[in-house]
């Protein structure tokens, strides 16, 4: 039986055993995630390299994963935004039990629907473009007053890889739900949206898969 697709309910029953199987399942042979360690990778490698006591903001940040990775990083503040308790209740807990260098803060917030803005220097996310419409990407573009940002996204191109993803995600979910589909933008689609920023540029290869990654640095080539 079919039912609409509630964001929060979905992600409160998903979110925690997705993040084990995605980042910390050992896979001895072939690791289907790589391409989401990669993308993880690389956030890692932007903040230690350009967010040096920045004031950093993740859009859809989960549990925390990423706190992990940032134990060398320098930050001003870290401040986490998720829609799902259940994903920030666990990282207030990750959050107190790694003692970072740096204040750490997290909040349940609906990303796709702020109503005050927010500063900081730096923001990104991972993922979370793949699951708001261009309405909403747009809206929390301009809601987010930042000088600096970085976001993955999922390459809409003709690639097995994706055939392959677009197959997974609906035999996994969404043929149970009404609305869900799995979202993907061409590089010009996604460039249109930060049409009020600065100019964009964009990071992709084989070990994204079908990941990219859109940013508004000028030296990132060497990450």
């Amino acid at each position: 039986m079919k039912t609409d697709f509630v964001p929060r309910q979905f992600w409160d029953q998903k979110i925690l055993a997705w993040e084990h199987n995605k980042y910390f399942k050992r896979r001895p042979v072939l690791d289907v995630n790589s391409s989401l360690k990669e993308r993880k990778r690389l956030a890692v490698a932007i903040l230690k390299r350009k967010a040096q006591q920045q004031s950093v903001v993740e859009l859809g940040c989960g549990s925390g994963v990423i706190l992990l990775d940032l134990k060398d990083v320098h930050l001003k503040k870290y401040l986490g935004l998720d829609l799902s308790p259940v994903a920030i209740a666990e990282a207030k807990k990750r959050a107190q039990a790694l003692k970072l260098p740096f204040p750490v803060e997290f909040q349940v917030a609906d990303v796709s629907n702020i109503e005050k803005d927010i500063e900081c220097d730096t923001s990104f996310s991972l993922g979370l473009f793949d699951w708001l419409s261009n309405e909403e990407v747009e809206a929390l573009i301009l809601k987010v007053k930042c000088q600096n940002f970085f976001h993955s996204f999922t390459e809409r191109r003709w690639s097995l890889q994706r055939l392959l993803h677009r197959g997974y995600v609906f035999f996994m979910y969404g043929y149970r739900t009404r609305t869900y589909v799995p979202s993907s933008r061409s590089k010009s689609e996604v460039e249109n949206l930060f049409l009020q920023k600065k100019p964009v540029e964009f990071i992709s290869s084989k070990k994204l898969g079908i990941g990219a990654l859109v940013h508004n640095y000028s030296d990132l080539d060497t990450l």
